[in-house]
């Protein structure tokens, strides 16, 4: 094996590369690597029991391949690692560093420009022996690792948010993401394995105790109308933790690498009004008000020292149908039901074609309209982003309120209450251009 070394490292030489090897340490765990392959892994003081493998691989979906292909890996410069799948067609760069008590690792790939747009499989592994270790899923559940298990926590992808009225639409047929930014295994010594939270990702982790593997892997799709063609960016990060308290040391130290997106900004805590009048309430500021949701007069929750926000919210947009019955009635075709989401944002925004420009798209392509049962007949999820149609119309209305409130002189606005999430699966490819990650 030396000798297999010596040569190996001798080859690097003469080609003027690295061949990707090197120590990469911090944040209590150092990891060796040799080509595309983990050689080494230690945590605090403990060198852990590890079985060489692949470190990086990429797999093609949609194309009935079910094989990971091993990337090549090529130190170029600069802390860069070069990184290689020629069946794929794929090139990207690797980089390690120390940062604020952890391991962190940059990842990006990327296909030809112009290349048509593909589904893909990114996934790194940690090929060290974890049995008799503890999987812990979550703060309050914990699982002895052992043979022929696969350690996983994660949840199937839904189209529509998880709130009662949506509870029929069920989860997709395709896709699972972890539940949790943070994987937790601890033994001898407390190990995790995280992503940054403000990088959105879809992303799953596992232990599989028969091939002794801890991995990430990325699910993601390379398209030319993205904003950057045919390129996407992902992050992980490595550090120990104390095994007694495991995830919840995890979380301590985690808390600690990013202080800035855990920082409360809110400076007074209580609870919170939705809509009604403060001022109806005998003897209000006994019952430790601190938000009111709505607005409805800024000037008497200003005295109790409650902030105010003016509401909008991006739960969808209702429409109802003319001389529709939803309880005898089939639903009429798909462009009487555009028709009536369109007309509702055109009542709301005093705009034509706001939903042609903003509605997301189904998997056939069309606007995707739903059967509601709650406040409209149906109701359409949109894209919020600022710099459509609707994203705008939204920030101006939100200028505007707070304005026209300030120049009323009834109080002091502090802000305003987005309510809802962005919600949906968006096969529009116009809209990719707009999209962040």
């Amino acid at each position: 094996m030396k000798t297999f070394q010596i040569l190996l490292t001798v080859v690097c030489v003469s080609l003027g590369v690295n061949c990707g090897a090197g120590r990469h340490v911090g944040g209590g765990v150092s990891l060796e690597l040799e080509g595309n392959r983990i050689t080494a892994l230690k945590v605090g003081m403990e060198r852990l029991r590890v079985r060489p493998a692949p470190f990086v691989s990429l797999r093609r979906v949609m194309e009935g391949d079910s094989v990971f292909e091993s990337g090549t890996m090529q130190r170029v410069g600069d802390g860069r690692i070069k990184l290689s799948f020629p069946q794929s067609g794929i090139e990207g760069e690797l980089t390690f560093a120390e940062s604020a008590g952890a391991l962190t690792a940059q990842v990006t790939v990327r296909g030809e420009p112009a290349a048509a747009a593909r589904g893909f499989l990114l996934r790194f592994v940690l090929p060290f022996d974890a049995r008799d270790w503890v999987w812990h899923e979550d703060m309050q559940t914990a699982k002895r690792i052992s043979a022929g298990t696969v350690y996983t926590n994660t949840r199937p992808l839904r189209a529509f948010a998880d709130m009662p009225e949506w509870a029929h639409h069920k989860g997709l047929q395709f896709g699972r993401s972890n539940r949790n930014f943070c994987t937790v295994l601890t033994g001898p010594v407390g190990l995790c394995l995280a992503v940054p939270i403000d990088k959105a990702c879809l992303f799953r982790t596992a232990y599989d105790a028969d091939a002794r593997q801890l991995h990430i892997t990325y699910d993601f799709a390379l398209s030319p109308n993205s904003r950057q063609p045919n390129e996407a960016s992902f992050g992980f990060l490595l550090y120990s933790c104390d095994p007694k308290w495991g995830f919840r040391d995890a979380l301590k130290r985690y808390y600690g690498i990013y202080p800035k997106l855990f920082t409360r900004h809110i400076r007074k805590q209580g609870q919170w009004m939705a809509f009604s009048r403060l001022s109806l309430i005998d003897n209000a500021n006994e019952f430790g008000f601190a938000l009111q949701e709505g607005a409805p007069e800024v000037a008497h929750d200003d005295k109790l020292d409650v902030l105010s926000a003016v509401y909008f919210t991006h739960a969808g947009m209702g429409g109802r149908i003319p001389n529709y019955d939803p309880e005898k009635d089939p639903l009429p075709p798909h462009d009487v039901q555009v028709k009536a989401i369109e007309a509702a944002f055109k009542r709301r925004t005093k705009q034509d074609a706001v939903f042609a420009a903003v509605g997301l798209h189904d998997r056939e392509g069309r606007l995707a309209v739903s059967k509601w049962k709650v406040y409209a007949h149906l109701i359409a999820q949109f894209n919020l982003d600022p710099e459509l149609a609707y994203g705008k119309w939204t920030l101006k209305q939100a200028v505007k309120r707070t304005e026209s409130l300030r120049a009323a002189g009834k109080g002091e606005l502090d802000g305003f209450y987005y309510d809802g999430l962005s919600t949906g699966v968006n096969y529009r490819v116009d809209h990719f251009s707009t999209a962040d990650s």
